[in-house]
């Protein structure tokens, strides 16, 4: 099932084209980029262009201030130490824990695996096996050095990204998923918000795909939400994939906005609807 999603993390570079024509595939496909084609840009841009808004259906939600988030919650970063609503056990802070997967933040050293789950992902393939060799390598370090500047640099509460692995203790991570808090002003004007929670990037590993995996990480990002103090969670997906719409469908996603035909166009990309769920 494929995942098309995007945000605005100004910390990564990444070669545009591959993500604009890699459709996730499976639950755990990965969020290719929003930008134009054959540029070098923030690999999760979120700004929406003019658009065609749908008719809004409960898109308002109670918001709480600012001051008040931390001390309701009591949650910190994904770079702290401790989360209220997440499971410690040793060094790993566990989000959720579903029956066949569980979904934890990725530690620090575990940045490379999870890139590499991306760039596989979202790379496009070249005919010629040693250029492909290449170039993949080459965005594989432009993603895995993003990561590391988004863990390093970004402000509590507003990115975290997580794993999602089997229930043994040494079980190899299988899927991530990345969640951020964004403000682009037409998203933030069609919810009436100043910010909302926002998912992009997820990807499943190639052998463990059709299995689920991502539904879990959007459960996952949904307990993130909750605990920082957000009830909203947003994504993107390309209106091509069909499988990952039913997907989104049957998780509570409802289309909020679509890119309008000609904008499509002009940018040499498939539509995209931003999609969103409240989280109860």
């Amino acid at each position: 099932m494929a995942c098309i999603h995007a945000t605005h993390l100004s910390a990564i570079a990444t070669t545009s084209s591959t993500r604009d024509r890699s459709f996730a595939r499976e639950e755990g496909g990965l969020a290719p980029s929003v930008s134009g084609r054959g540029a070098r840009s923030s690999a999760h841009a979120a700004v929406l262009p003019s658009r065609t808004f749908l008719p809004r259906t409960a898109l308002k939600r109670a918001r709480i201030p600012r001051a008040d988030r931390n001390q309701r919650t009591g949650v910190r970063c994904a770079n702290d130490t401790a989360v209220s609503q997440t499971e410690q056990g040793d060094d790993v802070r566990w989000v959720m824990k579903g029956e066949r997967w569980h979904v934890r933040y990725a530690k620090p050293e575990e940045l490379k695996r999870v890139s590499t789950i991306q760039a596989e992902s979202f790379h496009e393939s070249n005919p010629i096996e040693a250029l492909n060799k290449m170039f993949l390598g080459f965005f594989q370090a432009e993603v895995y050095g993003a990561l590391i500047n988004k863990s390093k640099y970004t402000k509590d509460n507003r990115f975290a990204c997580l794993a999602a692995q089997a229930p043994e203790a040494d079980s190899p991570i299988v899927g991530v998923a990345e969640v951020s808090i964004q403000g682009d002003n037409k998203v933030n004007e069609l919810l009436d918000v100043s910010e909302y929670c926002y998912v992009c990037c997820m990807a499943v590993d190639p052998s463990y795909r059709r299995q689920s995996i991502a539904t879990e990480l959007l459960r996952g990002a949904e307990v993130i939400a909750k605990s920082w103090g957000y009830d909203r969670l947003c994504l993107h997906v390309y209106d091509v994939n069909k499988t990952a719409q039913e997907c989104y469908k049957r998780a509570g996603y409802e289309v909020l906005a679509a890119d309008s035909k000609w904008e499509a166009a002009m940018a040499g990309r498939p539509r995209r609807f931003l999609l969103g769920k409240q989280v109860d």
